[in-house]
């Protein structure tokens, strides 16, 4: 209870609530808006149960306000991971009068607050009342002037909102950021190529933030270790930021690809020609599931096949639009947002150009790509023997292929280890040997297929895929990295 000019005031206040702020919503038609308002609510809630929370959701020109929860580092988790909203701040509040309580009820609330420190108040007013935004600030400056270091507009210690709406105030000290953009489901659905690298996710994330639902197709070539290593970067995106859509994860054995574009002998330019075809498995997927086009990670020049030439070779002929949401990023700048967002793993298994040669084609010709896969026929085959999992599933599913896929801890006795690879690989024991991927099989049947193998690469990428092609021949094979078996080889 307050005494403001000789009146004794009391502003009670409800309970705590968020109140929750959008931009680009506000600049759309009324109909448009009010669906987008519509698709926000249901994600904030979808969100929250996720979390094993409740809520209670109400709208009100241009405000959406959330009440009746229990948890507020949950839902303060939620909301700043919740694609569409802007700010949100968490508010006490209540019926007003007049200005004499507004005034009244800064003071209950901020007068302990203030003691020892500056302060600024910043006032907000919509509605029709018989006091100025000025008078809000006028007054609750003067009441809380006695209690305080000081005001100081610029660096204050302490900022206090004040925004009144029709009979209502709304006071609050911070304005916590969301990510923006529009809410999900809000636009069409896209089909995002990913790998297990750090560019990829971003470049979902960032059309999942204009509103768009993004599927995933996701191409093994050493399947269970890559596609755990692919899972772990996008279980954050769709557990933390996917609130309101369970989307499509479509795993394929892509494997095929390699002895196709490498052993056959049928193509010149394997680095472009590779990335057309996994091209041509999105554009499938993705028309399969009512998809209005791919999105990739690319960067300009980041790798030999994004190039500008290559782009638009391998594009040629797609007849499907191609999303490239970071193509002007520059690495560090990806490599903060996958930080912030928690795609980056830390871990990489190395790019798919390495694969394929040491001097790989930086200037395709459309023309030339064509020709040569005139007569590649591999994207059915691989697409029916694909694996699809909704976005809910892929935590129990991780888990299981970790266990099944963990790299070697040992070097077992008498393996012949084996560098993997199309460079001479730098291992600094006697017993390894260098074998380019085209000559394994035939140095495997020259050494005997009932010996132990252990292929190394650089990163784990080539002697995971080549392990794996030589378990499914029934021959016991494991895969480590240069860095690794430095460490596990015998003394």
């Amino acid at each position: 209870m307050i005494v403001y000019h000789g009146r004794v005031t009391a502003l009670i206040f409800d309970d705590p609530l968020y109140i929750i702020r959008y931009s680009e919503l506000g600049l759309k038609g009324p109909r448009a808006r009010n669906s987008m308002e519509q698709t926000l609510v249901k994600n904030i809630l979808a969100g929250l149960r996720k979390k094993g929370q409740n809520a209670v959701i109400k709208r009100d020109k241009g405000r959406i306000y959330l009440s009746s929860y229990s948890r507020d580092d949950i839902v303060s988790f939620v909301l700043e991971r919740t694609m569409g909203i802007k700010t949100f701040s968490l508010a006490h509040t209540g019926k007003i009068s007049g200005l004499e309580d507004i005034i009244g009820g800064s003071v209950d609330l901020f007068s302990s607050k203030v003691s020892g420190k500056t302060y600024a108040v910043r006032a907000h007013r919509k509605g029709s009342h018989d006091f100025r935004s000025s008078d809000i600030l006028t007054g609750i400056g003067d009441a809380l002037f006695p209690f305080s270091a000081g005001v100081d507009l610029e660096t204050p210690d302490l900022e206090i909102f004040v925004e009144v709406r029709d009979n209502r105030v709304y006071f609050f000290t911070s304005k916590i950021r969301g990510p923006g953009g529009l809410p999900l489901g809000s636009e069409g659905k896209l089909t995002a190529l990913v790998s297990g690298g750090i560019d990829s996710p971003v470049a979902a994330w960032s059309m999942m933030k204009r509103g768009c639902p993004v599927d995933i197709v996701f191409c093994s070539l050493a399947h269970p270790t890559d596609t755990a290593g692919m899972l772990k970067s996008i279980i954050p995106l769709y557990e933390d930021w996917g609130h309101g859509y369970d989307a499509r994860i479509h795993i394929m054995d892509c494997s095929p690809l390699i002895d196709e574009f490498t052993l056959t002998g049928k193509y010149t330019m394997p680095n472009v020609e590779f990335k057309r075809a996994i091209y041509l498995l999105a554009k499938k997927i993705g028309i399969n599931e009512g998809s209005c086009g791919i999105v990739t990670g690319e960067s300009m020049g980041q790798v030999s096949s994004q190039t500008p030439e290559n782009l638009m070779a391998i594009e040629d002929g797609l007849n499907f639009p191609v999303y490239r949401p970071i193509i002007a990023w520059d690495k560090d700048d990806t490599t903060e947002l996958a930080r912030r967002i928690g795609t980056f793993t830390g871990e990489n298994m190395g790019e798919y150009c390495s694969l394929f040669a040491d001097r790989p084609v930086i200037k395709a010709r459309s023309s030339d790509i064509n020709r040569e896969m005139e007569n590649y026929d591999l994207t059915d085959s691989i697409v029916m023997s694909s694996v699809t999992l909704r976005s809910s599933e892929l935590v129990e599913y991780y888990r299981k292929l970790v266990d099944e896929g963990e790299q070697l801890s040992e070097i077992p006795s008498g393996a012949i280890v084996v560098h993997i690879g199309n460079k001479t690989g730098n291992l600094d024991f006697q017993d390894g040997v260098n074998v380019v991927p085209d000559k394994l099989m035939e140095f495997v049947k020259q050494e005997g297929r009932d010996k132990t193998y252990v292929l190394v690469c650089k990163k784990g990428l080539q002697s995971a895929h080549w392990s794996g092609l030589l378990k499914a021949q029934g021959i016991n094979a494991y895969y480590t990295t240069e860095s690794r078996i430095s460490k596990i080889r015998p003394k």
